[in-house]
Parts: structure tokens; C-alpha cells; sequence
């Protein structure tokens, strides 16, 4: 009896040294669960997730919740962007994107919300948009997994006293394959912002909306390896609270559209500078000599290389030969007086389904408009010699049996010096179907009438 007393206390002893368990322990999972997001700290790819959402949509909040938290446990691995699209239906006026709403139709996405794109790329179901959200913690986990390809970097320069400011950005493959891709730089301006918002409890009057996208500041080609620097102005009649603006910078693989790599840079935390410019480096003055930009040809207008042009029918589309055309505004190229030797100029057609019995370019004018045969994906110009008088222009074309009539079609056009990209810029085409002329109806056939009954 006494042996069984002293084994009850030896066990009371041993249960008192345990450690009280704490939520810590409770809630860790076992590295080998697939559906718990594995430590990425010898990882170093940051993710761009394109959440579609809108103030009038009750269930964003939750939504946007979840992807926040990720944000937490991922430092500098996630990027969420917030995309008003006034194609869902559900967003309001003040955080309304026309970026955004370009992209969502570009993509051709459902117009259900919330939903979200990550980094372009397919899902586990090979699907681009997932409106899963229970799934989307274990698809961000997967593609955190994959090994960067590229590297990135942005700066932000302030000038002090000044509204203007400076991007720096350098981008490079991290392999002698990802060295060749050929590579898009796009400059976002995004903003956290405190508006209205739809819960499951009503409207919350002041809802904090995190990283609303405000504007495409640019999308262009960039040389990989080599440093891209651009000045902008802050849009200061936007409404935009700069101590709350951020700028997102992504590269893109141009042939699958997929992003590469991205970064995020506040304003609040960029690198102030004095307003006078630093001496020109002898690099720099040969980079001057080279500078390209573009003029609207109705206005003077300059337009700067990697801006995008949006064309719109300006009148009814009607069918020639069985194709609708647009066409784009025409530009000028201007060129330095320093200038010397000749351009190559390239025009690609870079929208999905492009083809000879879909979409594509109907004529390119340079020198002058030359009417492609078919529909083609691009055209190029060699040798050519700049002039102030020519005009630049593209006419876009759609087959009368190409079922997607409506849509948005991007034209790339680049100039280039001996293989490398001086300037480029986007043409975006947006048309809808009431931008087409009804189409006439047949005349029903008329039963033949009867001869007259000859007189008596």
C-alpha cells in the first residue's frame, strides 16, 4: 500500500515541473503541413497580389483581413494592391480606377469580388483569378516557394520644397536564362485610404483601405542590369496624401504577362535631397543625347516615353473588307538635335488572341500608313530617318466574326538604336460594343406580286 502512495506523489511531482502550455505551442503546426505557410528567410521573392474589391462588396472586409495578416507574417515578402474597378459594379467614385478597371477587362476577370490575381500566374487550378479565399493562404504559401528569378530594387528621392520626385529602379535576372527575358517596368502610385466601406453590420463610415491603386505612373521596357531613373510630378490635384502614398514597381515577362518581381516604397520613408541637381555625369550627358520623346500632333503636347496612349472609336465602327478599324491619335517623334544615325522602329500587337482572324494591326503610319494585308501581330521599320513632319499612328483592326468584340487591345511600339530600346510607349485601344454601328437588317423577300387581270 505504501508502494502505491509513494508512486501516486512521485507523479504529482512530475505533472507539477510541466510547463503550462501557451498559445504558442498550441496553435504550431508541424513543418510538414502544406496548408501553414513555411518560413521564407532564405527566400527573398516578393509577391504582387492584385486583390479586386470595391466599397459597396460586404464581404471584401473579411477578405482583405486575411491578406493583411499575411502581410504581417510575410515582412517584404507581400505586396497587396487594392483594385477599384467600376467593372464589378460595387466600387464609388473616390476610390474608382481606371488603371484598375483597364487591367480587370484586359484580363477578362469575372466581375464577381472580392478576388485576387498573385503575380499574374496561374493557380494550382491553372485559373488567373481565384475568389477562394479559403484557398488563398495556401496558393500565396505556394508561389512564396518558388525560387526569384530577378532581382529589384527601388529608391524614391524627394526633392525638399518640391512636388516633384525621382524613381530609381534596377532590375536583373538572376540566372543567365532570366538575363534574356525580355522585360516590362511598371510604376504604380498607390495610397492607404480612410473611406466608407460596406461590412456585414452596415457601413463603417471610416474603413481603412490599404494600398488603394491612384495611378499608372508608367509601363515600359527596361534593359535588364542597368539602371532606369525617371522624375514625376505628384499629382497634387488628385487628393492624394503623399505622408500615405506609396509607389509599387513590378517587372513583367513581356511574352506571358507574368510579374517577375516587385517592391514597395512610401514617401514617408524616401531619401530626401536638396533641390539642386548634382553634376552630370559623362554617362548621363550620352544618355541626354539619345532622349526620345513623343508630341501629340493636334496639341504639342509632349508625351513622355513609357506613357500610354489611350485610343477610342470617335465614331461608329462600320466593317471594310469584314474588319472594324481604330485608330490611335497621331504623335510626332522627337528626337535631340545631337542626334545622329538612324532608328528602328518595332510595333507589336501584344493583347491574347491576336491573329489574322481575330485582332490585330490593320496599318502602321510612319514615312506613310502602309495597310497590312492581314491582321498582323506586329510590324517593323529599319533604317529609318527621323523627321518633325512625319506622323505616327496605328490603325487597329477586329474581324467581323471575331466573337470578343468588346475589349482592351495593347499595341507596344519601341524605337530602338542598334538593338537597344531609346522609347517606347503602350496604345491602349478600349472598345465596346456601343461603338459599333447596328448592323443592318435584310430585307425580307417580298412574294412576287400577281400580273394584273387583263381588261375584257
Amino acid at each position: 500500500m505504501s508502494r502505491i502512495y509513494l508512486f501516486l506523489v512521485s507523479l504529482l511531482i512530475a505533472a507539477s515541473c510541466v510547463k503550462a502550455p501557451i498559445e504558442a505551442d498550441r496553435w504550431q503546426s508541424a513543418p510538414s503541413d502544406s496548408s501553414t505557410p513555411s518560413s521564407p528567410a532564405d527566400q527573398s521573392r516578393q509577391l504582387l497580389v492584385e486583390k479586386y474589391t470595391g466599397q459597396g462588396c460586404v464581404n471584401c472586409p473579411t477578405a482583405a483581413s486575411l491578406l493583411e495578416k499575411l502581410e504581417k507574417l510575410y515582412p517584404e515578402r507581400l505586396i497587396v494592391v487594392s483594385m477599384h474597378a467600376a467593372y464589378t459594379g460595387q466600387t464609388r467614385p473616390e476610390l474608382q480606377s481606371t488603371t484598375a478597371d483597364s487591367y480587370a477587362k484586359a484580363f477578362r476577370l469575372p466581375r464577381a469580388i472580392p478576388g485576387v490575381m498573385i503575380d499574374r500566374s496561374p493557380l494550382s487550378d491553372g485559373q488567373l483569378y481565384s475568389m477562394a479565399s479559403s484557398r488563398w493562404t495556401s496558393e500565396i504559401t505556394r508561389a512564396l516557394r518558388s525560387p526569384a528569378s530577378h532581382s529589384l530594387s527601388l529608391t524614391l528621392t524627394s526633392p525638399r520644397g518640391k512636388t516633384s520626385f525621382r524613381t530609381t529602379v534596377k532590375a536583373d535576372g538572376l540566372t543567365p536564362e532570366a538575363k534574356a527575358k525580355k522585360c516590362e517596368l511598371t510604376l504604380w502610385l498607390v495610397e492607404d485610404v480612410i473611406a466608407p466601406q460596406e461590412t456585414a453590420k452596415g457601413t463603417e463610415s471610416a474603413f481603412l483601405h490599404h494600398n488603394v491603386l491612384r495611378q499608372e505612373l508608367t509601363k515600359e521596357v527596361v534593359e535588364l542590369g542597368k539602371p532606369y531613373v525617371k522624375d514625376f510630378i505628384f499629382p497634387a490635384d488628385a487628393g492624394i496624401d503623399r505622408s500615405r502614398a506609396k509607389v509599387v514597381a513590378f517587372i513583367t515577362d513581356i511574352n506571358t504577362e507574368r510579374i517577375l518581381e516587385a517592391r514597395l516604397q512610401s514617401f514617408s520613408s524616401s531619401v530626401p535631397s536638396q533641390p539642386e541637381e548634382p553634376t552630370q555625369p559623362e554617362e548621363e550627358k550620352e544618355k541626354d543625347a539619345n532622349h526620345i520623346t513623343f508630341l501629340d500632333a493636334a496639341s504639342g503636347k509632349e508625351i513622355p516615353a513609357g506613357s500610354i496612349v489611350s485610343c477610342s472609336p470617335d465614331r461608329p465602327l462600320e466593317l471594310l473588307d469584314g474588319v472594324a478599324e481604330v485608330a490611335s491619335p497621331y504623335l510626332k517623334l522627337q528626337v535631340p538635335s545631337s542626334f545622329k544615325g538612324t532608328l528602328d522602329v518595332e510595333v507589336q500587337a501584344t493583347s491574347r488572341g491576336v491573329g489574322r482572324d481575330t485582332h490585330g494591326l490593320r496599318a502602321v503610319c510612319l514615312e506613310s500608313c502602309v495597310t497590312l494585308e492581314t491582321l498582323a501581330p506586329s510590324y517593323q521599320v529599319r533604317d529609318y530617318k527621323p523627321q518633325s513632319a512625319h506622323l505616327i499612328g496605328v490603325h487597329y483592326g477586329l474581324r467581323k466574326d471575331f466573337a470578343r468584340k468588346a475589349g482592351i487591345y495593347e499595341v507596344k511600339l519601341f524605337v530602338k538604336q542598334a538593338g537597344k530600346v531609346l522609347a517606347s510607349l503602350t496604345y491602349r485601344f478600349t472598345i465596346t460594343s456601343k461603338d459599333f454601328a447596328p448592323a443592318e437588317k435584310p430585307e425580307k423577300p417580298q412574294p412576287p406580286k400577281p400580273d394584273p387581270t387583263p381588261s375584257p
